[in-house]
This record gives structure tokens, C-alpha cells and sequence, in this order.
């Protein structure tokens, strides 16, 4: 196989966005347009959406008591050091999340200052 920069399956966006154009809708909710990794995946894990819109299902789910954001020890920094961590050239500000209600994986994902 290749190995390719995730582009979030713009291909099948595209597809999508131009049928719905055909059809006279201008949006692509979140129902129509699915990357590969999300259909593929059996448990329904991956989620991608506008985490500033409280109705969207990421929104919803990054809310839940299971969510663990993986940059959660910058968020324990004063805010002064965010700034500075922030303004660090390879800091991209990922919103990435994960489900679970298992302390020792929660424990693993928080980034600790030692670590």
C-alpha cells in the first residue's frame, strides 16, 4: 500500500458536495458525507464534526464524563504558559478525544509534566 497525508477523504467530499448541488441542497450534513475510516470502523469510535455547535454529535460526545482530550496537561498550565506553549510553531491545537470510563487509561493519556 501507500502511505498518504490524511486529507479527511476530500475526494469523497467532493462527490457528495457536487450530488447535493445536483439536487438543490447546499449543505452536506453530517449524515451524507462519512470518511472511509469512519464507515469502516466497527464500533463507531470516529467522529468528526463542529465541536462549536452543541447539537453535533462531537460536541455532544466531547461533553461526556468519558471524554479524555489528549492536550488535557496544557490546559493545566497558568495561562501564560499556554500562551507560550501555544505560540511554539508545531503546536497544531488538536482536538482529538477519547471515550472511556477506565481511570488507568485516562491516567495514560493525560499528558503529564515529567513525561
Amino acid at each position: 500500500g501507500t502511505i498518504v497525508k490524511c486529507t479527511f477523504c476530500s475526494h469523497i467530499w467532493k462527490r457528495e458536495r457536487d450530488k447535493a448541488a445536483a439536487e438543490g441542497r447546499l449543505d452536506i450534513n453530517d449524515t451524507t458525507y462519512q470518511t472511509a475510516c469512519q464507515k469502516s470502523c466497527p464500533t463507531g469510535a470516529i467522529v468528526f464534526g463542529d465541536l462549536n455547535d452543541p447539537e453535533s454529535e462531537v460536541s455532544k460526545l466531547a461533553k461526556s464524563d468519558r471524554a479524555v482530550r489528549l492536550t488535557n496537561y496544557i490546559d493545566t498550565l497558568p495561562k501564560e504558559k499556554q500562551a507560550e506553549f501555544r505560540k511554539k510553531k508545531a503546536y497544531t491545537d488538536p482536538k482529538v478525544y477519547y471515550l472511556t470510563s477506565q481511570k488507568w487509561l485516562k491516567d495514560m493519556l493525560f499528558f503529564k509534566k515529567n513525561s
